[in-house]
């Protein structure tokens, strides 16, 4: 048997499936607005910064999920097929074609709520969602 790899013409499809699958690991794709307020965010650093989306996609230091000893970890894993993580893309696509508004207020960090790293005390608190806070 013959195995045939199949590729993709676009790179931009990879990184929008990383972002999205990182999305849904940080808000469990529960609700539509702390998705878009996740993604805002993350369009605020990558215009702030200047780093690519693939290099924000792959922060382990801002995206608790990506830390294998994470309880969020093992939403990585999420079914691609569900509306959730639909959603998830969807509104990464947005975000990338830079049409998804900054509902954060220019926030560049965030921590989920039942969190309080030592990073977030000394910097300018933005808003909180109920699941996410922002900072800039």
């Amino acid at each position: 048997m013959q195995l045939t790899v199949i590729t993709n013409d676009d790179p931009s499809r990879g990184v929008i499936y990383k972002l999205a699958r990182v999305l849904y690991a940080e808000t469990g794709g529960t609700s539509l607005f702390d998705v878009e307020a996740l993604g805002a965010m993350v369009a605020n650093l990558h215009a702030a910064s200047g780093r690519s989306f693939e290099d924000i996609a792959g922060d382990i230091d801002l995206f608790e999920s990506l830390d294998p000893a994470s309880a969020r970890h093992e939403f990585l894993n999420v079914d691609i097929n569900s509306r959730a993580f639909e959603m998830c893309l969807r509104v990464v696509g947005t975000m990338m074609r830079g049409h998804l508004g900054d509902c954060v207020r220019g926030a560049t960090r965030f921590h989920r709520s039942e969190m309080l790293p030592s990073w977030a005390i000394n910097r300018g608190y933005i808003l909180d969602t109920g699941q996410l806070t922002f900072y800039l």
